[in-house]
Parts: structure tokens; sequence; C-alpha cells
């Protein structure tokens, strides 16, 4: 595990129900649009209503390795799948390294779903960890970061 994700995780775990898990076992099976991970694991989601066969979407983080170039670990928000009948998680979204490390995060999922009228869109801002800190990025276009002290699930949606 990435000193990243171990400090990802115990930062959010402060703030969650149920603690955020590293999982080690998504496979990367690709075939969906880059930059939309939302839409992807929906389409398989929908897409397995008339098989018989249920699978769910799953909401949480994908870490990058650690940037030595400018010391610093993009932490993005990310959906994937999870396939009921076989017990497997599985990525469509064709832009993530293989070198990442997937961080389950329910409450997210939770959050999105209990005030869907308030938010803007169902995913996160992502983060930026550097020096022992994170950091919103508010803007990809500028590359404008917030520093935020706490990892509160409100904290990481934008709002309406």
């Amino acid at each position: 595990m990435y000193e990243a994700t171990r400090d990802f995780i115990k930062a959010r775990q402060k703030f969650t129900k149920c603690i955020p898990t590293l999982r080690t076992d998504v496979q990367h099976v690709g075939g969906g649009e880059a930059h939309k991970s939302f839409n992807n694991a929906q389409s398989q989601s929908e897409n397995s209503i008339g098989s018989g066969n249920k699978v769910i979407s799953i909401l949480g983080w994908v870490v990058k390795p650690h940037n030595s170039s400018t010391n610093s670990t993009a932490i993005r928000k990310h959906w994937w799948n999870f396939d009921v009948k076989t017990g497997e998680h599985f990525d469509t979204s064709p832009s993530i390294i293989e070198a990442s490390e997937y961080v389950l995060d329910y409450d997210l999922y939770d959050f999105g779903r209990t005030h869907a009228h308030k938010i803007n869109r169902n995913v996160t801002k992502s983060l930026l960890y550097r020096d022992g800190k994170f950091s919103l990025i508010e803007d990809f276009a500028t590359m404008k970061f917030l520093p935020i002290d706490e990892l509160r699930t409100e904290l990481l949606f934008a709002y309406k």
C-alpha cells in the first residue's frame, strides 16, 4: 500500500461510518470511455439488468503512484463495478494505470444519494496529497487547489 493511500484512509476514516477500504482485486477490463468512470460504471449496471446477473456501481478513489518530480500524489474520485454473482470488482475505464490503488468509500455513495438535491453531480472533487497535506482540485483547467484540513464527506462535493 502506498504511503499516500495509508494516510488518506486514516484521514478519511475519522469522518465515515464505514472505513474506506483498499481493494487490491479490481480487474482492468477496459471497453469504457476515458474520463467517464460514472457513465462506464452505470452502463455496466444497466446492461446487467436483463441478464439475471446483478452488477452494481461502486464509488471510491484511485490513488495514483507518487510523482517524484512534483513530490505529490493524485487521489481521484472514481467509479467501477462489482459483479454480485462472481464477487469480482472490475473497471472498464481505460485511463487508469495498473499501478494505481483503489479505495472503496461507501460513505461517498451514501452522501451523494441522500443529498442529490443539493449537490451538482454524483462525483466528488479530486485531491492532491503533498507534504502530508490534502488539497481539493477546484479547477483542472487552471490547476487551482484549495487546501483542506479535514476530509469530511460534505467538503468533497460541489453544491448547486
